[in-house]
């Protein structure tokens, strides 16, 4: 009996190996069918960005790159934006302090017959704004002839008030030299601009 079931167990290793000879010769044949039917797919291809955009639309205009930053607007050229900080009119241009010997009235004050001199007196001229009491320009002549070419000038401004006219102009006689006191004080009706150099008063008894 032991030696007939060594018998078959040898023939059932026999049948096993050549089953499993088979079976690897089968898969070997398999793998080596396989490999020449198989075809490598392409690697996927990026696709650009399209922004949230629908299929179909055109691609938009790819961004300026940071090496080339954009040109900067000159305000004050010929191109570009207007500049929100330029001059209304263009650059504004500071004009001269005016010349403080430039006549600003002239004229010639004439005397009434009627009136008496006495001999040594001051003639004030003066220059007011319409409606203003206090003068703007004032100069004095002491014991004058008439009749006198008078000039007031920037140098008789009296408080540094701006000399943009138009003015009347006034005179009177006062014997002791005080403005306060003084006597045939006439002005004239009219005013006269800036610059007026043909300015005649008479004074009145």
């Amino acid at each position: 009996m032991s030696g007939r079931a060594a018998a078959g167990r040898g023939a059932r290793r026999r049948t096993a190996s050549v089953w499993g000879l088979a079976f690897l010769t089968a898969v070997a044949a398999s793998t080596s069918g396989c490999g020449d039917a198989v075809q490598l797919a392409p690697p996927p291809q990026r696709t650009p960005a399209t922004g949230g955009l629908p299929p179909g639309h055109p691609p938009t205009t790819s961004p300026r790159p940071m090496s080339q930053p954009a040109t900067p607007i000159d305000p004050h050229g010929s191109v570009g934006a207007p500049d929100p900080f330029a001059e209304e009119g263009g650059p504004k241009v500071e004009t001269p302090a005016a010349d403080p010997s430039a006549v600003v009235l002239g004229g010639e004050i004439r005397l009434d017959p009627a009136i008496r001199l006495p001999s040594k007196f001051v003639l004030f001229v003066s220059a007011l704004t319409p409606g203003v009491r206090m003068p703007v320009l004032v100069k004095r002549y002491e014991t004058p002839t008439f009749p006198l070419k008078f000039e007031l000038t920037g140098k008789d401004n009296m408080g540094g008030a701006a000399l943009v006219g138009p003015f009347q102009v006034r005179a009177s006689l006062s014997e002791t030299g005080d403005v306060v006191n003084a006597r045939h004080r006439t002005t004239t009706t009219s005013t006269h601009a800036v610059g007026a150099t043909d300015v005649v008063l008479t004074l009145a008894p």
